[in-house]
């Protein structure tokens, strides 16, 4: 009798249990449902004078995945404002402009924690100095950054964090003037890293080392002068590096040694002199070439040794004064192929050479004036 109470009385008690969790979790989810329904619709502000204007696909409560912003007045960190974005979390995509008068000092990371689902976040025209330590950090969904044209001066470490899904980062347009260790950290994914026409003069050696699983980096129109191994440990994994219209006057050896699938290679405009015979070595894959409008006068005649796969060569608008069969040589098998072109200018005039009309001092070569890809 008694072994019957008390399995009546467990039973009893599993129900009271589960019927207090039951009530607990619906008394949560209105109370979560009414918190949104009495936070303003961050796509309907009624407000004629409202701060921000966000145009959304859809503006019913949650069910918003892509909304561009107008910011017309300088909001705080902890203006109510940004609050209201808690009625649409379900963003998927998220653009934030400018306007004039309005004014965004700061990545507003609380924002990006509450919206779940964000994948693709962009903001234009701010005036944002620095990104500070985990501005973004730990969003498990995001997958793009764009932040062109805000001023950014300085990427402090930890800037980039903890983002397992993060595959581009663009930072064009901005002032940035250096690239210190641990800006990127945790970004498994990262393939593309844009930093064109900022104030680069610096970048620390092994700022790159944990972005292993990058395969394209643009740092042009910057600043640098110097670029050297250590710049690149870690890329292990890059196959598109370009650095045009930058002031890097000379490679040194084993400059790219730290790339060994690099496929692509960019340093137009850069007034290079000098180029040491082993700057290429390791670049095994690479098939594109361009050094357009430097001022090398020669190139050693063991330059490309390590490069036989070049099917796409540009060494126009330098002041070559002759190249010879040696310095091609490795380089003349890819070279034969009807899909490829080598450009080449000397002090004498541009030559347009075909394969079968080649003097005998010149080796076999295509060129041709088709620049881009």
């Amino acid at each position: 009798m008694a072994r019957k109470l008390l399995l009546l009385l467990l039973v009893c008690t599993s129900f009271l249990v589960h019927d207090v969790t039951g009530k607990r979790r619906k008394d949560k989810d209105r109370e979560k449902q009414s918190l949104s329904e009495n936070t303003e619709n961050v796509c309907e502000i009624p407000d004629p004078n409202r701060s921000i204007d966000c145009f959304c696909d859809k503006a019913g409560y949650q069910n918003a995945s892509d909304a561009t912003c107008w910011l017309f007045y300088e909001l705080q960190p902890d203006s109510v404002v940004w609050g209201y974005f808690t009625s649409q979390t379900n963003i998927e995509k998220l653009k934030i402009n400018i306007r004039p008068d309005g004014i965004l000092k700061y990545v507003p990371t609380w924002v990006l924690s509450q919206l779940r689902n964000l994948k693709v976040f962009d903001v234009l025209y701010g005036d944002i100095a620095e990104i500070s330590p985990y501005a973004f950090a730990n969003l498990s969904s995001l997958q793009e950054i764009s932040m062109t044209r805000n001023k950014i001066i300085e990427l402090k470490p930890y800037s980039f964090a903890k983002l397992p899904k993060l595959t581009q980062v663009t930072l064009d347009d901005n002032r940035i003037t250096e690239i210190r260790r641990e800006v990127f950290i945790g970004l498994p994914v990262l393939k593309s890293l844009y930093i064109d026409r900022n104030n680069l003069r610096l970048i620390y050696d092994r700022a790159f080392l944990h972005l292993y699983r990058l395969e394209e980096l643009e740092l042009n129109g910057n600043q640098l002068s110097v670029i050297t191994r250590d710049t690149f440990m870690g890329l292990q994994s890059l196959k598109v590096l370009s650095l045009q219209d930058n002031r890097i006057k000379m490679l040194g050896e084993y400059t790219f040694n730290e790339t060994p699938f690099l496929a692509e290679l960019s340093m137009d405009r850069n007034g290079l002199q000098y180029i040491n015979e082993n700057a290429f070595h390791g670049l095994s894959q690479l098939h594109r070439l361009s050094l357009s409008e430097n001022q090398l006068k020669s190139l050693p005649n063991n330059v490309f040794n390590d490069t036989p796969n070049i099917r796409f060569l540009d060494l126009r608008d330098n002041s070559l004064s002759m190249l010879s069969s040696e310095t091609v040589r490795p380089i003349m098998e890819s070279l034969k192929d009807v899909s490829t072109y080598f450009f080449v200018e000397v002090l004498a005039g541009f030559e347009n050479v075909s394969m079968r009309s080649l003097r005998p001092r010149v080796p076999d070569v295509r060129t041709d004036r088709r620049t881009d890809r």
